[in-house]
């Protein structure tokens, strides 16, 4: 397997495992799933962006100006499907 594909990989499991710690503590601690979701979130971006910025992607040429705000909008999307399947699977 290429280190860029481990890298990932790694980077991105790192991120998800603190999403699910955090979010099962908060919930844990009373918070609500929803609210202990965003938590978890919050705490798992920036794991994942300097993860993937200087071990998966090290090699771009694209400054933080740029990257940042795409890296935030396609983790903001995902964490909208992410909280709207955690609503579905909440009431339904």
């Amino acid at each position: 397997m290429k280190a860029s594909v481990l890298a990932f990989l790694s980077v991105g499991a790192l991120a998800a495992g603190m999403h699910y710690v955090v979010a099962i503590i908060s919930h844990a601690l009373g918070l609500s799933p929803a609210i202990a979701n965003w938590l978890g979130f919050a705490c798992a971006f920036p794991v994942s962006y300097i993860g993937h910025r200087h071990w998966s992607f090290r090699g771009t040429q694209s400054s933080h100006q740029q990257a940042f705000p795409k890296f935030l909008t396609v983790a903001l999307l995902g964490f909208f499907g992410n909280q709207a399947l955690l609503w579905c699977g909440l009431h339904w």
